[in-house]
This record gives structure tokens, C-alpha cells and sequence, in this order.
């Protein structure tokens, strides 16, 4: 799972997959996701996109669609994000391996 984060205070973007991280201008956003997508075949890989004001989230979301992007997910913010992964899960909500059990 790769995550982008999106800094619209700052004016930056954050890829991060496994341990490598990649800033970039939100300008350059366009380019460097077309390129990373596409020429690096990642375009079907799981996206989990957020940031700090949600209508530059949207334009990125909007963005990585028309790119093709065909599995990006669009948590909203930062909190958001940190709320979902604090969240108590019940013991029926996976099952080993990760699938659902409902």
C-alpha cells in the first residue's frame, strides 16, 4: 500500500511506499504521479490518499482518476487516517490473513 499525502499549507505532496518517501511541489504533482504510475507500472496498486484541506484532496483525486489511477482511496485528512487505524475492531471483523469475515 502506498500512501500520498497532500500539504496544501506547504504546498507539497508526500508518496510514501514501503520505506522510501518522495516529496514534491504540488505543481510537479501531475508529472511526477504520471510518471510513477505509469512508466513505474504502479497505476493498479492500492493509493491511500490524504491531506490538510480537503478540496486540494480532491483535485489530487480527480487528478490520479484521469491518470488512470484505478485503486486510489480517498480518506480525507490526516485525522481521519489516524481515527481509522486507532479504531477498536471487533474480533469478527477479519479473519486470518486479512480477509472479512462478513
Amino acid at each position: 500500500l502506498a500512501s500520498l499525502e497532500i500539504s496544501a499549507a506547504a504546498g507539497r505532496a508526500t508518496l510514501r511506499r514501503k520505506e522510501v518517501t518522495v516529496g514534491m511541489d504540488l505543481a510537479d504533482l501531475p508529472e511526477r504521479m504520471r510518471r510513477w504510475g505509469w512508466e513505474g507500472e504502479n497505476s493498479s496498486k492500492p493509493l491511500l490518499l490524504f491531506g490538510d484541506d480537503q478540496d486540494e484532496v480532491r483535485k489530487a483525486h480527480a487528478l490520479l482518476r484521469e491518470e488512470g489511477f484505478t485503486s486510489v482511496s480517498n480518506a480525507g485528512t490526516r485525522e481521519a487516517v489516524a481515527a481509522a487505524l486507532r479504531r477498536p475492531r471487533s474480533r469478527g471483523d477479519f479473519a486470518p490473513g486479512g480477509r472479512s469475515t462478513s
